[in-house]
């Protein structure tokens, strides 16, 4: 049995020119297999982690590994500077101490080894017992919390 995942992401170290919002929205409006959140900005003003999807199909974990590399490359690949680490950080909780993380941009820069890596890790991660626990923490603390809206 496997459980349902959240991705938090952040886009890191974007230039003024780049828009986040539009980013978000693609994600969204390429995926039916995505629940998002988004910090409400009125009750957070820094967070890391601004953004959370939830994918609870684990057939899409492909699907959604290259819907993020498309995103990357469509919106801030062809608009970072030279040497810049702009990019998208993507972190999936396994415990309290545990964690896979990705950062598309800087340490992930090969779209075929991004994939394959972030379709073995989570799948491997949602077939887990810890997986399911952890996954109904951070619904709690979506649902709980106050600081977080559902955007689809």
């Amino acid at each position: 049995m496997t459980s349902p995942i959240a991705i938090k992401i952040a886009l890191a170290n974007l230039s003024d020119e780049i828009d986040t919002e539009e980013i978000y929205q693609y994600i969204e409006s390429n995926s039916n297999d995505l629940e998002t959140y988004q910090l409400d900005s009125t009750k957070v003003t820094a967070a890391a982690i601004d953004y959370i999807a939830i994918l609870s199909i684990v057939g899409s974990i492909a699907s959604t590994a290259s819907l993020l590399w498309m995103a990357y490359e469509k919106f801030i690949a062809r608009k970072r500077q030279k040497n810049s680490d702009a990019g998208i950080y993507i972190v999936i909780h396994l415990s309290e101490k545990e964690r896979i993380e990705f950062w598309i941009g800087k340490t992930h820069n090969d779209k075929d080894q991004f994939i394959n890596e972030f379709t073995f890790r989570v799948t491997e991660f949602s077939k887990s017992k810890k997986s399911k626990k952890k996954f109904n923490e951070i619904k709690k603390d979506i649902t709980h919390s106050g600081v977080w809206k559902k955007r689809k």
